[in-house]
C-alpha cells in the first residue's frame, strides 16, 4: 500500500488509521533515511494509542528503547541504528520483545535483516520535498496482512 502525506497531518492520520488496527503482539518495522520522519510516525502512533501529552516521545537512538503504556497495551519503540548484530539486539532484549504481548516499533528495522520475524508490517519512509513523504507500507505475514487491511479501511473511512 502507497501513501503520500505532503505534511505532518497527514502522516497524523496514517498513525491514527494504524491506532485503529494495531494490537499487542503486533511489530512494526520502519525503514528510511536519516529525518525521513520515522520517529515522527511512532510519536503519532503512540499519542493515537492513548498514550498523553505529559509524556515524551523521543528517539531512542541513545537509548536503544523507550517504553509506553497505555490501559493494558505496552508499546516498545526501539531503534537499531546503533547495533552492528543479531547478538547487540538479543542484548537489549528484542527476542523476549517478540515473544511478549507488546506493541513493538522498531526504528531501523532494516539495518539487522530478518530479526523481526515473519510477520511483521513494514514501513518504508522517503522524502518527497521539505514537508511531503511517501509512504510503502507492506505486510509480511497474515497477521501483518489483517493489520494492513484495517488499517487501509480507516485510513479510507466512510464513503462519502
Amino acid at each position: 500500500m502507497q501513501f503520500t502525506a505532503t505534511d505532518e497531518d497527514d502522516t497524523r492520520r496514517l498513525a491514527v488509521a494504524l491506532a485503529a488496527a494495531i494490537g499487542p503482539g503486533d511489530v512494526v518495522a520502519l525503514e528510511g533515511d536519516l529525518g525521513a520522519g520515522k520517529t515522527t510516525l511512532t510519536r503519532h502512533l503512540v499519542r493515537a494509542l492513548g498514550v498523553g501529552p505529559e509524556v515524551p516521545i523521543t528517539s531512542p537512538t541513545f537509548t536503544l528503547a523507550n517504553h509506553y503504556r497505555t490501559g493494558d497495551l505496552e508499546i516498545i519503540h526501539a531503534d537499531l541504528y546503533r547495533l552492528g548484530d543479531a547478538a547487540e539486539a538479543a542484548g537489549i532484549g528484542l527476542e523476549e520483545w517478540l515473544a511478549g504481548d507488546a506493541l513493538l516499533v522498531v526504528e531501523w528495522a532494516d539495518r539487522i535483516p530478518g530479526i523481526l520475524g515473519d510477520d511483521l508490517l513494514r514501513i518504508r519512509i522517503e522524502h518527497r520535498d521539505e514537508h511531503g513523504r511517501e509512504f510503502t507500507l507492506e505486510a509480511t505475514g497474515p497477521a501483518s496482512r489483517e493489520l494492513l487491511a484495517l488499517a487501509a479501511e480507516h485510513l479510507e473511512g466512510p464513503p462519502a
